[in-house]
């Protein structure tokens, strides 16, 4: 029987059971969506203990970036959301994909209210506290589509609602202050080199502000993050007075001008990693609608192409908490990787992308974030039964990585990053091929697999480290690291790379390397 039926038989049979287990219960349900908890593992505790270590996403399914509110006020950590925190900085633009990792890129929102001769990058107009002392009363409401913030000291609400390449944000600011409401844009968020710009876009043009930002990222290989700077284009409603920078140009400040009639503000962001002409085409297709109801509309396409994915799954019966964690669980899934391709000709379906791995410009398809030791157990066999063909273009860009960059990427944050142990993409590669799954270039992927199991790294968060030993005595000998480079988890996770290969190299045709890697494992 060929792997595709199997797949299908498979993934009907668990639809069926879940569907049916619960019929007897004879209990509505909600939807999906409704029961996802976006807060769900935020109380974190920082290194010293490993609880959650998530943030509050707001994205659309494997969108180019994700929106969370900020309560941290050190600007160097990547812990910075804290559900018991007791102060709100903002809402950061992030591509972190873990605390572990870092960001890189990321720009923060904060609304503000100026007074007359005060600072407008004082700490009280970034700041608003008591984040966490009356959720009971709305002051945060946040869902995989949209989030919302009342800043009482400014008696201001602030909205998000994401799209594929940005966000749009409502911003209603109080009709009754004396005081100018304006934005405050941070573009430091790490220890990191970073690069912040700011200007609008035409002077005759109120309306329109643009810039870039940039930062290094988490990591010291070459080709990384410094590679992946974000133009970002920005349309408001409401027309800008004037837009000053920091003495250090580290922050930015777009002041509005009156908006006594109380009519919110709305910016439309698009962002692009290839240029600021890409960014305002983004911003174009993101936002197609021009009505008054704009807001609306695009909290409805985000929570549409989130019910799309989460209804792929349909639970009935048994208790609703289980239920909020099986889908709150989901929405993680769904958070990585993150695709960076951007139209180029939308008419064709035709995409283009900035390499991570070679800063160069490329046509087709690539997604970012992925540590492939933490996902391949449970998170890729999950897509290749329930997204096979978007799978499949995942797996493209993946060996990708291998054409740019020489091998295929490790951890990929966004490119080449020296973090955990052995190659993963071997038996990912070989469980999708295994599945049916063909619309990828499998034969190259082959290729990269036996490049990371025969050819010794070269460092830098490529190949398998020790494998100049592993190959010859079929383990990675304890004297040869020390004693603490994890020489029995290299080991062991190299041979479950083998057995992958082994596999794939058999439903190819090749015995003899299949005997050999099966030796091996």
């Amino acid at each position: 029987m060929r792997p595709s039926i199997i797949k299908n038989m498979f993934y009907t049979t668990i639809k069926l059971s879940l569907v049916i287990s619960g019929l007897a219960h004879g209990v509505p349900n909600k939807a999906p969506i409704d029961l996802v908890n976006i807060f769900m593992g935020t109380n974190n505790e920082g290194a010293s203990f490993s609880r959650g270590n998530q943030y509050p996403a707001i994205h659309v399914p494997f969108g180019m970036h994700a929106f969370s509110p900020r309560t941290s006020t050190n600007r160097t950590t990547s812990w910075f959301y804290d559900y018991d925190a007791r102060t709100f900085t903002g809402v950061r633009m992030t591509h972190q994909p873990s605390v572990w990792a870092g960001d890189y890129s990321a720009l923060e929102f904060m609304p503000a209210l100026h007074s007359k001769g005060e600072h407008l990058f004082s700490y009280k107009a970034r700041t608003d506290r008591y984040l966490s002392s009356d959720r009971s009363g709305g002051k945060e409401i946040g869902s995989p589509f949209y989030y919302r913030y009342h800043l009482p000291e400014a008696n201001t609400l602030m909205e998000v609602t994401p799209s594929d390449h940005g966000a749009l944000f409502r911003i209603s600011y109080p009709t009754d202050s004396s005081k100018t409401p304006y934005l405050i844009l941070n573009g430091k968020t790490g220890r990191k080199p970073f690069r912040f710009e700011i200007s609008q876009a035409f002077k005759d043009d109120p309306y329109n502000f643009h810039g870039m930002v940039w930062s290094q990222g988490n990591s010291d290989y070459t080709n990384n993050a410094q590679n992946m700077a974000v133009f970002f284009h920005v349309v408001s409603n409401t027309p800008i007075e004037k837009v000053e920078t920091s003495e250090d140009h580290s922050r930015a400040a777009i002041l509005f001008k009156d908006n006594s009639d109380g009519t919110p503000v709305l910016l439309k962001l698009a962002t692009s990693y290839l240029s600021e002409e890409q960014a305002a085409q983004n911003l174009n297709s993101d936002f197609k609608a021009s009505s008054e109801n704009t807001f609306v509309q695009a909290r409805h396409s985000a929570k549409e192409k989130w019910q799309e994915y989460l209804d792929k799954i349909v639970i009935q019966g048994g208790k609703e908490a289980d239920r909020r964690t099986f889908y709150s669980a989901l929405y993680r899934v769904y958070a990585f990787p993150k695709k960076i391709h951007e139209p180029y000709d939308e008419a064709t379906g035709r995409y283009h992308y900035r390499s991570p791995f070679d800063g160069r410009r490329h046509e087709g398809k690539m997604w970012v974030g992925n540590g492939f030791w933490d996902t391949y157990r449970g998170v890729w066999p999950f897509l290749t039964m329930m997204h096979p063909t978007l799978t499949g273009e995942m797996l493209d860009g993946w060996v990708s990585s291998y054409k740019q960059g020489g091998w295929t990427v490790r951890w990929s944050n966004p490119g080449y990053w020296d973090c955990m142990i052995s190659t993963h993409t071997d038996i990912i590669f070989a469980d999708a091929y295994l599945k049916g799954i063909r619309n990828w270039d499998y034969h190259s992927g082959f290729q990269a697999s036996l490049k990371n199991a025969l050819v010794d790294s070269p460092g830098g968060g490529r190949g398998r480290a020790g494998a100049h030993r592993y190959n010859f005595l079929g383990y990675i000998p304890w004297q040869e690291t020390g004693g603490t480079s994890e020489p029995v988890a290299r080991t062991l996770e190299h041979a479950t790379n083998d057995f992958g290969i082994a596999q794939f190299a058999a439903a190819l045709g090749n015995t003899n390397l299949s005997r050999y890697f099966k030796n091996r494992a």
